[in-house]
């Protein structure tokens, strides 16, 4: 939003990593005229609208869906959905026994039975749907997580009621590059390397899609180009992750660790020379070409 300088900038919110509280729903939460105090507060930061450009890559689409692999009842009545396989995307959830609140957890692994996410760090990788009870017909939309197992507590029917599908997204380019051979491990890597290519193109080229760590590190795709150029058409994802590199490059040239690059005060996120990082604003359209 523009300022009385005139100056644009745009608004963050603070507190990331604090987990709201449980509230009950409250249906004049959108009124003009609401006013809580319980609010999260926001700051405003400077930011320079030259540097946003139109996208010139695929746009991100759910590709596939997974129906679970298996679905076990707690005794508290928890669900543990296991899916079969890692993916970045969402759960939608249909079905007319839900209670007030129902809450979707994810990870990638189980421990002792149980979901493990120390490896989120501090992501919470929590979805919350409140409502007066009754029918759901959900699946959120302004996030993905990266994910193969999903807690659902708040059902309040038989599990087989509930219709529970594992929705893929990524940006949606075309399949160009295939290999199989007579060993089946090096096909599963193969195809694990597949999977891991899928999960972290999504708009921009990720290093990861599960912890608090989902950023476009220059290092990590200008190694995997190559193979991700065999797989998949991704000149077009590419050529506009690369218009944002060179929007971020400094007057120098250096390139910074991670594009886009959002303001940080850690160290590891000021933008220095390093190769390989820096190689990407070489090496990469190199490589496409």
């Amino acid at each position: 939003m523009p300022t009385q300088s005139g100056r644009p900038e745009v608004v963050r919110r603070i507190g990331r990593g604090i987990r709201p509280r449980r509230r009950a729903l409250e249906p004049t939460w959108s009124e003009p005229d609401r006013g809580d105090s319980s609010w999260l507060p926001v700051q405003t930061i400077p930011f320079d609208l030259e540097a946003l450009v139109a996208p010139a890559g695929p746009p991100v689409r759910c590709t596939q869906e997974l129906h679970p692999a298996s679905v076990e009842r707690r005794p508290d009545g928890r669900l543990i959905v296991d899916f079969g396989q890692n993916f970045a995307g969402r759960v939608r959830l249909s079905g007319d026994k839900a209670g007030p609140e129902v809450v979707v957890r994810h990870a990638e692994v189980l421990q002792g039975g149980e979901l493990y996410v120390r490896t989120l760090r501090t992501a919470v990788s929590i979805d919350r749907y409140l409502s007066a009870g009754g029918r759901i017909d959900w699946e959120p939309r302004f996030t993905i997580h990266g994910f193969r197992f999903a807690e659902i507590s708040g059902w309040e029917g038989d599990p087989a009621e509930l219709k529970i599908v594992g929705r893929v997204y990524h940006s949606d380019m075309p399949r160009t590059g295939w290999f199989t051979c007579l060993n089946d491990d090096v096909n599963r890597l193969h195809e694990a390397v597949v999977w891991s290519m899928r999960s972290n193109f999504v708009d921009i080229p990720t290093d990861c899609p599960q912890r608090d760590e989902r950023l476009g590190w220059t290092g990590d795709i200008q190694v995997f180009t190559p193979t991700a150029a065999y797989l998949f058409d991704c000149s077009g994802f590419l050529n506009s992750w690369l218009a944002d590199l060179a929007i971020e490059q400094g007057k120098s040239g250096t390139v910074p660790w991670f594009v886009p690059n959002p303001p940080a005060h850690e160290k590891w996120c000021q933008a220095r020379p390093a190769a390989v990082w820096g190689d990407v604003a070489v090496l990469t359209p190199w490589d496409l070409f």
